[in-house]
């Protein structure tokens, strides 16, 4: 697609490829950046019709995704506002013949729409979708405080309570808990990042994975930050998730997922490395012991080094989302109500 682009937008698609790409911009702003970008498209580009506006704002999504195809919540918004459009333009073409009739159940599951239908030109279309986009980047920037305010219900006196990662969703998580409990923190080597969070949290002691096993018979509950939430209701969180989640399935501790709506992905893991987001083994085993530990006839290691774990549905007890709180089972009625099926593949 051949698209032209008005100087301000593409200044600012410019800064927002350059802040996905270099990691600088993650998680909530990088969703917020995004909006940001896709209210200027809508408000600011010439379009006639939803059918234009839809493939502006796709073309948009495929650039930011092959800009880093980690940072799911790019792709996740992106589909939010193909929503907004498909939803509006709809309500608008039934308000300008007078329909009464609502779609179907099987229409909606399906996702079938009247494709000559996004020809018609409305000119209220504009307007209304900066609105929503509007109300998307609020929701979005206030999402962690609902999540925040169930910390009350879900963290109690004397608890201990182990976590992993350096998420700000669960840093206010439990600062917003009125209760004195003690939070074990996994020390995340090689990043550190464990220490990082530890600094940030009240009464927080920081464990190497090592001792993970061996200390989870004393805690009460596992909270892990979701990367993304996937379409299997599996999650994707800061390593060493799993590790978490496989150690409280034995000791029968129950595991809470922090996932602000935002962070639902329709994808599948079909393949867990993709989604792994590997650095460098450098960290992991130093290239400077190589020469003297391979030999020169033998194949070289293979070393991972993932920041990401995959965490199957069957070892998350409950999510809790700026919408209230879901088990695992439940996301596939939230990504529908989410995401049309039309946009699943940007």
């Amino acid at each position: 697609m051949d698209v032209k682009w008005p100087p301000q937008v593409e200044a600012q698609l410019k800064k927002v490829v350059s802040g996905v790409s270099s990691r600088s911009v993650r998680g909530q702003q990088c969703a917020l950046e995004t909006l940001g970008l896709l209210r200027s498209v809508v408000g600011t580009c010439r379009w006639k019709t939803a059918r234009e506006l839809l493939e502006r704002i796709r073309w948009i999504g495929r650039v930011l995704i092959d800009a880093q195809r980690v940072e799911l919540t790019v792709g996740n918004v992106v589909r939010r506002v193909l929503l907004i459009v498909r939803e509006d333009y709809a309500q608008l073409r039934r308000n300008d013949v007078g329909a009464t009739t609502t779609p179907s159940l099987h229409d909606v599951l399906r996702g079938r729409e009247d494709d000559d239908a996004l020809d018609a030109q409305v000119p209220e279309l504009r307007q209304n979708v900066i609105e929503q986009i509007s109300e998307l980047y609020d929701e979005i920037a206030t999402s962690v405080d609902p999540i925040a305010a169930m910390s009350r219900e879900h963290l109690h006196a004397n608890d201990i309570v182990f976590t992993s990662g350096n998420s700000d969703d669960v840093v206010a998580f439990f600062k917003a808990s009125r209760a004195r409990f003690e939070t074990l923190v996994a020390e995340t080597a090689p990043s550190m990042a464990g220490h990082r969070l530890a600094a940030r949290l009240p009464n927080a002691t920081v464990v190497p994975e090592a001792a993970v096993y061996a200390l989870m018979s004393r805690v009460h509950k596992i909270v892990l930050p979701a990367h993304a939430v996937l379409a299997n209701g599996a999650l994707l969180t800061p390593s060493p998730g799993y590790l978490l989640a496989l150690a409280a399935k034995q000791h029968k501790v129950p595991v809470i997922g922090l996932a602000p709506l935002y962070r639902l992905c329709p994808q599948y893991p079909h393949d867990p490395l993709d989604l792994a987001d590997l650095h460098s083994p450098q960290d992991v085993l130093p290239y400077a012991l190589l020469p003297s530990s391979v030999k020169h006839d033998t194949p070289p290691p293979q070393v991972l080094n993932p920041t990401l774990d995959l965490v199957p549905p069957d070892l998350i007890d409950l999510y809790l989302t700026n919408t209230g709180a879901h088990q695992p089972s439940y996301v596939y009625r939230l990504l529908a109500e989410l995401y049309s099926p039309l946009d699943h593949d940007l």
